[in-house]
């Protein structure tokens, strides 16, 4: 699947730690999930953490790729570009200007609301933190089901080069370069460049003979850390990546009719699109961050602002003929501000206090559609625009209760403002504007957040908690309605229990966590004549159990697995938009459709939610082998999912499948060069990246199929 390859210039630290295998007992994992260094272990919150090593050897290269070694996340891709996580079944199947996932994306401490700036390629992570449950109360609006934390590697004074090249199946070429030093004393800069082009793709284009899947990845992160003295630290950093290719494409799922009555007979990955599917993604930013000590207080500044655009090429009606066409033309520009103090100690009251700022535009640019469905050849072009200024105050205190248990309260309170200026026209041909539609409108949204918790260590190597959670996603306007719709905040009261537990000398590690959620004003995804929208839809009940385990079996063997299993049902939901099939006719009617669905409204009371799984379930290893003059690393992972609902109707299923991937590393012991052989998806199955029942069909862009290679790369 094509991303957005900032992120093949992230770079952080281990949960899953890689570095295991050379100890007995596992690894501590330092996470800042509550916005400060400390010990997973300590923190009372259900944490999946990753190093970037394992990353790489279980074949992960993408923020979508986390479902298979986190328990409780589903990740599916709308048009191929468009980032939509779920955790524990709370997530978004919308998307377009404006809509934003509810759970966050953070890069480096900096909120990323744009969901195609959101899917990012994890070449040279050196961490990955999925927070589950709502974060809002430290890190705000939109992280009401969880969080996607990302860190980068800092620069250091000590020179550091890691290189490396690879090549794949599908005539993939990749590379990658690190470069870290010290310019002057208190002064140290890093840079990393990534590229990758896939020169073939998994399928082709039925109507022209061209490959869809396939194109090209190139980005940059740049670094510079100033320490003018021990109680001051400036880092400033930049990005620039760029993604340019054939996009999947939808087809109309196997035994299902398109909009003219035909079923689909090309193979699992092709298309028949009129029109190529094609995107072009860029996206740039940049970020202070200042940390100055003020006698015991640590304050901290965090100014950032990033662009994206991305112009895309879709046929919506998914056939041969030019029925509707789309060229999306869409930017989003954000910039944020947050300042925070809390103490430098590690002991007694732990608290912190912060404000942020948050202002953020996103539009059409325009959007254009065309095509047989649009009478005289007319086109429907859209240019419209909604902004939205946050602001927030924040605190939260973790007090002691005696040696041995804490209880945590915060609270946060936000309002945000939200404007739309929309405008869409009806153009002829010729440049004659037949019809316009004119949206404008402004809506302030005020909620608090809030968290309470208590944690209980009963021994050094068993930590119980239970909290009290709340989280919303921000109110928005639906710019692509006229006049544009008004979307309610989504609210989740989150109720969770859990344990952590060290065992046997730190050789097992076993983390559990049972929660019960009551989701209300929930947005739901349509999609209708050519546009993903969204609606507002009722209440849901979730509850649920997530499992992590690590078994350093010996000192070369360590072993993981996570299960979660979920419970979730819509509250009542009696005006619930469905897709019924419509029945071809012979001969077919003159004008009008002859298949896809006839959009309905029905009932979907006790329904399951869009794109949530019951269970998941994932198994993997590391064996570790002493070579004297180097070591082997044998590694795989296996990861299965019970499947899930396209839409609330509960009509089209992705069902359950399986995937393994697995990989091969050869590392010598003084010259730093390591080779390696790796497969993703070994068995090919195929599965739904998307998957929508729409006015013209049943459609599905599948996940990518399987991949191997083999990667050189040094480090010095």
């Amino acid at each position: 699947m094509m991303s957005a390859a900032l992120g093949g210039l992230l770079l952080a630290e281990p949960a899953w730690s890689q570095d295991a295998p050379d100890s007995a007992s596992i690894q501590d994992i330092i996470v800042t999930a509550q916005r400060r260094a400390e010990n997973i272990q300590n923190v009372p919150i259900a944490i999946t953490a990753i190093s970037g090593d394992v990353l790489a050897s279980t074949g992960i290269d993408a923020t979508s790729g986390l479902i298979a070694i986190t328990p409780g996340l589903n990740y599916t891709v709308a048009a191929g570009i468009f980032a939509q996580p779920k955790i524990r079944g709370i997530g978004t199947s919308s998307n377009g200007p404006g809509i934003e996932n509810p759970v966050a994306t953070y890069i480096d401490g900096v909120y990323i609301s744009a969901m195609s700036a959101s899917l990012l390629n994890l070449t040279d992570v050196e961490q990955v933190a999925v927070l589950k449950g709502p974060q809002g109360t430290l890190f705000g609006r939109n992280a009401t089901g969880g969080l996607i934390q990302i860190t980068t590697r800092q620069p250091e004074e000590r020179p550091a080069m890691d290189f490396s090249i690879g090549y794949a199946n599908l005539d993939t070429v990749t590379g990658s370069a690190y470069l870290n030093g010290g310019l002057t004393d208190g002064l140290a800069a890093n840079v990393s460049v990534y590229y990758q082009n896939r020169g073939k793709g998994f399928g082709t284009n039925l109507a022209n003979g061209r490959d869809v899947y396939a194109g090209r990845n190139i980005a940059a992160r740049g670094k510079i850390r100033w320490q003018p003295g021990p109680t001051t630290t400036v880092t400033l950093s930049g990005d620039y990546a760029e993604t340019t290719g054939s996009l999947p494409g939808m087809r109309v799922i196997d035994g299902g009719l398109n909009a003219i009555g035909l079923p689909f007979t090309g193979g699992p990955f092709d298309v028949s699109a009129s029109l190529q599917p094609h995107a072009r993604l860029e996206q740039y930013g940049g970020s202070l961050t200042i940390v100055q000590d003020i006698g015991s207080l640590e304050f901290q500044s965090i100014t950032a602002a990033r662009k994206s655009t991305n112009n895309t090429d879709l046929d919506y009606d998914a056939t041969f003929l030019p029925i509707v066409n789309t060229y999306i033309g869409q930017y989003d520009r954000q910039f944020s501000q947050e300042f925070q103090i809390q103490p430098q100690s590690a002991g007694g009251l732990q608290w912190i206090v912060g404000g942020y700022y948050f202002w953020a535009k996103s539009g059409y640019d325009p959007t254009v559609t065309n095509g047989l469905a649009i009478p005289s050849g007319a086109s429907s072009v859209q240019n419209s625009s909604t902004s939205v200024q946050s602001l927030a105050a924040y605190g939260q205190a973790t007090l002691p209760l005696g040696e041995d248990t804490n209880v945590t309260a915060g609270i946060r309170y936000t309002t945000d403002l939200r404007k739309v200026n929309g405008r869409r026209d009806i153009v002829l041909p010729n440049g004659f504007i037949v019809a316009t539609d004119i949206s404008t409108g402004r809506k302030r949204f005020s909620e608090a957040s809030w968290r309470l918790a208590l944690d209980h260590r009963f021994s050094p190597e068993l930590l119980a908690y239970a909290s009290y959670n709340r989280g919303f996603k921000s109110g928005a306007y639906l710019i692509q309605a006229y006049p544009a719709e008004v979307l309610k905040p989504e609210i989740l009261d989150a109720f969770e229990a859990g344990i952590k537990s060290d065992l046997f000398d730190r050789r097992v590690r076993l983390n559990l966590a049972g929660f019960y959620y009551d989701y209300k004003n929930i947005q739901v995804q349509l999609i209708n004549n050519g546009l993903i929208t969204a609606y507002q839809g009722s209440g849901a009940k979730l509850y649920g159990v997530d499992a992590d385990l690590t078994v350093n079996v010996t000192g070369g063997l360590t072993l993981n697995a996570g299960a979660s299993w979920l419970h979730h049902r819509y509250k009542s939901f009696t005006n619930a938009f469905t897709a019924t099939p419509r029945v071809p006719v012979f001969p077919p009617p003159a004008a009008g459709p002859n298949g896809g669905n006839v959009i309905g409204t029905d009932d979907a009371t006790g329904n399951r939610l869009q794109a949530a799984p019951d269970w998941t379930l994932n198994i993997g290893g590391n064996y570790r082998i002493d070579m004297g003059n180097g070591h082997l690393d044998l590694n795989a992972n296996y990861y299965h999912n019970d499947g899930w609902y396209a839409e609330v109707e509960n009509r089209v299923r992705q069902p359950a499948y399986d995937l393994v991937n697995a990989s091969i590393a050869y590392s010598t012991a003084n010259d730093g060069l390591t080779l390696s052989l790796w497969g993703k998806n070994l068995f090919d199955k195929v599965y739904a990246a998307f998957l929508a029942e729409t006015d013209v069909g049943d459609l599905t862009t599948p996940a990518e199929g399987r991949t191997y290679g083999v990667t050189l790369s040094v480090r010095f």
